[in-house]
C-alpha cells in the first residue's frame, strides 16, 4: 500500500526517535534511531 515507511516514521518518532534513508546506486538503507531509557535504581 506504500503506508509502512509512513507508519515506521510516526511509531518511531512517538517514541523520541528518528529514521533516515542513505541511497546510492544499487543501494537504500535505512538507520533507525532511538533514545535509550534508564531503569529505575
Amino acid at each position: 500500500t506504500g503506508l509502512g515507511l509512513s507508519i515506521a516514521q510516526d511509531l518511531i518518532g512517538r517514541h523520541g526517535g528518528t529514521i533516515e534513508c542513505h541511497t546510492r546506486p544499487g543501494e537504500t538503507r535505512f538507520s533507525v534511531f532511538l533514545p535509550l531509557q534508564q531503569g529505575e535504581s
